[in-house]
């Protein structure tokens, strides 16, 4: 039995808002799916601040890391 599960990558999907808990996209979308698995699955996310500063660009967050409770990464 899994107690603890841990997901961390470049996922590459800036469109995604999980602060605001939102998706800019429509409903079929691949980031819209995403984030629809992850709410189904109870992953948090646990990146709260940019992680990708290019120039000429909006800084984004792509980086995510994902666990299946929300006290088992603090920094």
């Amino acid at each position: 039995m899994i107690t603890h599960l841990l997901i961390m990558g470049d996922f590459n999907l800036p469109e995604i808002d999980h602060a605001a808990y939102g998706v800019h996209g429509d409903d079929h979308s691949y980031q819209m799916r995403f984030f629809d698995l992850t709410q189904d699955l109870y992953l948090v996310q646990n990146v709260f601040e940019c992680t990708r500063y290019r120039d000429s660009q909006t800084p984004s967050k792509l980086d995510y890391i994902f666990t299946n409770d929300d006290n088992l990464v603090e920094e």
